[in-house]
């Protein structure tokens, strides 16, 4: 699967608006379990589905907490809590000194309540506030929805791999 490098300048872009939401959540070790559901149900049966199951995912999201991508950028990474349960998440880390947008995901039963394009800027604007200038993601060819929705935030493509 080919996947792409896009990256953004926030310098570029000016202040990014954000809403206030009592669902928003600071993503936290108690989520896990959450965070793997979530994850597990955004990605089956997609384009980015390679077989994973829950465990899987949990290990991932574990991985992902434990710095395994570099530094976990706990302060931008963020979930939509509904009802005591994730349906909706992003989660960031330091790759070579640049945040790195390693997850995005919604719950297929919550996709197209623009979830994942509030998340992408509350941590993009929090990312802003703490100086950073640029932010990556990888995001295969063949997801095309997620692709528009990264071009519409103001991400540009960087590389194909």
């Amino acid at each position: 699967m080919k996947k792409m490098l896009m990256e953004i300048d926030l310098s570029e872009i000016g202040r990014i608006e954000t809403e206030i939401d009592d669902d928003l959540k600071p993503i936290t070790p108690e989520m896990v379990k959450g965070l793997a559901e979530a994850m597990l149900d955004a990605y089956k049966n997609t384009v980015d589905y390679e077989g994973e199951e829950y465990e899987d995912a949990l290990f991932e999201i574990k991985n992902v907490i434990a710095d395994g991508y570099g530094e976990f950028l706990k302060s931008v990474s963020f979930a939509f809590v509904k009802e005591n349960e994730v349906v909706s998440a992003i989660m960031v880390s330091l790759y070579e000194n640049v945040p790195y947008i390693l997850y995005v995901f919604t719950k297929k039963s919550n996709i197209g309540r623009g979830l994942a394009t509030r998340l992408i800027r509350k941590s993009l604007s929090e990312l802003d506030k703490k100086g950073y200038r640029r932010v990556q993601l990888s995001v295969s060819e063949a997801n095309h929805g997620a692709r528009f929705l990264y071009e519409k935030l103001g991400f540009k493509y960087k590389s194909i791999s």
